[in-house]
């Protein structure tokens, strides 16, 4: 039996950035998520993920108006301004699945990168009352 390299996502042979699928060693070893996470900058906000056999890596300060999204090279995001030490357990981040999930969605086309803008308010018609104003 092959020797599987050491990974967080992976579990009884099904790979967690990819909706747990079943992988191989070979693609397990091919994959730089596990790179990725032991390099020392790397970031609490970057968020690895599979997507159709594919390693992407998201950011998520940057995710909605970054003009690469996911880029599959994870060294592009990790030089940042807004770099926060990650955490030493993947557990330990606070909804890391369901942001892999929606990244997914995004770049599937199933979803948009940002929600709209919220419709405005209707304001009142007539004069604004100040409390101390009479009528």
């Amino acid at each position: 039996m092959e020797a599987w390299p050491p990974c967080p996502y992976r579990k009884e042979g099904r790979c967690g950035a990819e909706e747990d699928r079943p992988v191989t060693p070979e693609v397990c070893r091919a994959c730089p998520i596990p790179e990725a996470l032991a390099h020392p900058r790397a970031c609490l906000y970057l968020v690895p993920f599979r997507l159709e056999g594919q390693a992407r890596f998201a950011c998520r300060f940057t995710f909605t108006w970054a003009r690469e999204p996911a880029p599959t090279d994870w060294r592009r995001l990790c030089p940042c301004v807004y770099w926060f030490p990650r955490a030493p357990e993947e557990a330990w981040i606070r909804d890391l699945r369901e942001v892999q999930d929606r990244y997914r969605r995004v770049l599937l086309g199933l979803e948009p990168r940002w929600k709209p803008p919220a419709p405005p308010k209707d304001r009142p018609q007539g004069r604004r009352r100040w409390p101390w104003s009479r009528g």
